[in-house]
């Protein structure tokens, strides 16, 4: 029952700044914050103890998106940045990693997707494109696929890529 609630809190906010993203390339912090906060009310008010946890996943994610904004110069919205909390706070600290994957690859599809459909060669360097509703489907999808017992010991293999000795 509680992981219906995060889902539907993750996926109304999200739907919503996915459409705003989409139609605007901006997304209202508003509506955002609101959101985290609605969100963090619930796991308090319902799984107070994994509180810990979430937190650790949207700071993970909010580092990485972090170090990721510098290394490309700013090509990572302010939006992008702030909704990287959101996604973190729903993932957790294991299933963030594979969330970033999962909408990387999406991204990239999309871009190959448009630059097939223009028929013209590209370096890629001056599409832009919304990346939220991306970060929403590869949360959603990573956070679903967690959710099948067999698949959360490939998504700890998987993280274990990531890990430095």
């Amino acid at each position: 029952m509680n992981n219906l609630i995060f889902y539907s809190v993750f996926f109304f906010f999200s739907f919503c700044l996915a459409l705003s993203d989409i139609k605007y390339m901006h997304i209202p912090l508003r509506v955002n914050y609101t959101g985290i906060i609605v969100f963090v009310l619930c796991v308090l008010l319902t799984e107070p103890n994994s509180i810990v946890q979430i937190s650790a996943g949207a700071f993970v994610l909010l580092f990485i998106f972090c170090i990721v904004r510098m290394v490309v110069k700013g090509k990572l919205g302010m939006g992008d940045l702030h909704y990287s909390i959101f996604c973190g706070l729903f993932c957790g600290p294991v299933v963030c990693f594979f969330a970033i994957f999962l909408s990387s690859v999406l991204s990239m599809c999309f871009i190959l997707f448009i630059l097939l459909l223009k028929r013209q060669k590209s370096d890629g360097v001056n599409i832009k494109i919304p990346f939220v509703p991306f970060m929403f489907a590869g949360s959603f999808i990573a956070k679903s696929i967690s959710l099948i017992p067999a698949a959360e010991h490939l998504l700890i293999s998987f993280t274990e890529g990531f890990r430095t000795y």
